[in-house]
């Protein structure tokens, strides 16, 4: 496994314990492509690269936003529910799935899922 391109910095700042600024959609955000940025923190999870193959560790405790364009995606595409479940392993208290087509519009229109970290019963 390997950290996702543009993560370097990412993982030595969570290495001497601290945490990016959150920024508006989140401490970090996930982009498909190297033509994207966002405000705060982000790295790239591209296609071309297998999600399984990456280590998201460095998103521990935080909210993590993955953005992608849905109209580029075929049925049997997998990549977003490859991603999805690779930033999981990694147990972020939160993931927010944005098509960027539709956020344009506005964030509420983009939002397409948000899979949030239930609360642990040994609280």
């Amino acid at each position: 496994m390997r950290l996702p391109p543009n993560a370097r910095a990412l993982f030595d700042l969570r290495r001497r314990g601290r945490i990016p600024v959150p920024g508006p959609f989140g401490h970090v955000s996930v982009l498909p492509d190297w033509g994207l940025t966002v405000a705060g923190a982000y790295v790239i999870a591209p296609p071309s690269i297998e999600p399984a193959d990456l280590d998201f560790c460095f998103v521990a405790g935080l909210s993590v936003a993955i953005f992608c364009r849905l109209a580029e995606l075929s049925p049997v595409d997998t990549w977003l529910y490859e991603i999805i479940l690779a930033v999981m392993d990694s147990d972020p208290t939160s993931i927010a799935v944005i098509d960027l087509d539709q956020a344009a519009a506005g964030l509420d229109h983009g939002l397409v899922a948000m899979y949030v970290r239930r609360a642990s019963n040994d609280r």
